[in-house]
């Protein structure tokens, strides 16, 4: 056992938290959670009755690093989150051969939730893995007295969890598909740690409710406020992600900022061929998404297959616009490699107090302006700051993407039904707040298509799409 790792096992809290092992060469190879940490992590190198497994893995660490929790389920979740990132192999040796644990969300009108060790139907949903199976039983449990849920396959008929008030029933007979939706994305927060938003949601509608005497449904919202606190108390979930810390110091050290980066802004551009083509700005704050700070660019002065001007133009926007408006990043993340950062580094004048970077695709390669040239700089691919600034470039591909099909799907649209006599600015909008999508529209058939519109217009809108 070397040196470092001695040291730090004497300075080690009795916190709750994860610990993460990792070999000579910087590789994340074993990830736990502890209740004590002091006591877990120094267990593995006191006890000498150790299995074989254990012993391979006790030779194979070179370096610890801990990161402390408010609870034992905050450990949990953040266990969870680790190992599906890294995918260390002793988690899977030390195990006896047991598998995860995962919430299975069903593909259907009334999705049910079970607790699965095996991720088989790749049409459902899943949550996790976990490897505490008890520690989610009991969560699971709690969060169903604030969010009733179907297990069973009982289409037509009632459940003992039903008449306790724990499943609102399988049938619109019971409950809107909309209402039961609400539901499942509310187990789905709870295991995602977004608990204080759920805490400041029931707590509006307990007072509106109360306000206008509606006493039944304010006590309703006060017990869910109830069970929520119980969640938080024994079993806190943070809506922080603890590694981010973590992230952003490393980061710090590879870019050589003088603090880590507070708010970090990262740009994409998406089209095709030049064609409806657009521009995203994300935000993460202190490491961790800001979706309310998220903004998006129709691009206005470039025409064609440009993408290195695009970049230019959304960036120069945004601090030709907005600089007294919005905070100053500390960095900024450009999706793309060096055309991309040539472009805006030459184009755009970009605030002293902010650091720029771009990250390319094919490669994941960073790099950085110098003296009017480009730097390639080496961050270790398996270590959190990679994993950060991976993360948030796939964010804003993924929120640029989602602007750029819903403008192409808006010109399908209005192209496909303009065409079409009887159909006007008010019935496309009636069709597609419907339908929610011209596919959906296509999808539908002919009686469906009828009752929005009339049946002699469902026919010619079913004939012509």
């Amino acid at each position: 056992m070397n040196k470092k790792i001695i040291q730090k096992l004497k300075k080690l809290p009795k916190n709750s938290g994860v610990y993460i092992f990792r070999d000579k060469n910087n590789k994340v190879i074993y990830i736990g959670k502890a209740v004590n940490l002091k006591n877990r992590v120094s267990s593995y190198f006191e006890n000498a009755n150790k299995d074989t497994k254990t012993q391979s893995l006790v030779i194979n660490i070179a370096k610890l690093d801990i990161l402390e929790t408010s609870s034992e389920f905050e450990a949990l979740i953040l266990e969870s989150d680790l190992i599906k990132r890294y995918k260390p192999k002793y988690n899977i040796r030390l195990k006896d051969d047991k598998s995860y644990v995962y919430l299975k969300v069903t593909k259907e009108k009334f999705p049910r939730i079970n607790i699965v060790r095996q991720i088989t139907d790749t049409d459902s949903g899943y949550l996790g893995p976990f490897i505490d199976s008890q520690a989610v039983r009991s969560i699971l449990k709690i969060a169903r007295k604030i969010f009733p849920y179907c297990s069973c396959s009982r289409a037509n008929d009632t459940c003992l969890y039903f008449h306790l008030g724990l499943c609102p029933g399988y049938s619109e007979e019971y409950i809107s598909q909309r209402d039961y939706a609400r539901n499942i994305q509310g187990i789905k927060r709870i295991f995602a740690g977004k608990t204080a938003s759920l805490e400041k949601e029931f707590k509006k509608q307990m007072r509106s409710n109360a306000t206008n005497r509606n006493y039944e449904l304010a006590a309703n919202f006060r017990d869910k406020l109830k069970y929520l606190e119980r969640i938080k108390k024994s079993q806190f979930i943070s809506e922080r992600d603890l590694s981010a810390d973590l992230a952003l110091v490393q980061l710090q050290k590879s870019l050589r900022l003088p603090n880590p980066a507070s708010r970090i802004e990262c740009y994409d551009i998406s089209n095709i061929l030049g064609t409806s083509a657009t521009g995203s700005m994300i935000v993460f704050k202190d490491g961790i998404a800001a979706p309310k700070d998220y903004r998006r660019f129709q691009i206005k002065t470039v025409r064609g297959a440009n993408d290195f001007a695009m970049m230019a133009e959304i960036v120069a926007r945004r601090f030709r616009r907005h600089t007294n408006t919005w905070p100053l990043p500390d960095l900024i993340i450009l999706d793309g490699g060096k055309g991309q950062l040539s472009a805006v580094t030459q184009n755009v004048i970009i605030p002293k107090q902010t650091k720029i970077i771009a990250l390319a695709k094919k490669r994941e390669e960073v790099f950085i302006p110098l003296d009017k040239k480009y730097k390639k700089i080496i961050i270790p691919k398996d270590s959190p700051a990679y994993y950060l600034i991976q993360r948030i470039r796939d964010e804003a591909h993924r929120f640029a993407i989602t602007y750029h099909r819903s403008l192409r799907s808006k010109k399908v649209f209005n192209s496909s039904l303009d065409d079409i006599i009887g159909v006007g600015p008010k019935t496309k909008k009636k069709l597609l707040n419907h339908f929610g999508s011209v596919k959906n529209i296509k999808e539908a058939t002919e009686t469906e298509i009828a009752k929005v519109v009339s049946s002699k217009l469902a026919k010619k809108i079913k004939e012509n799409l």
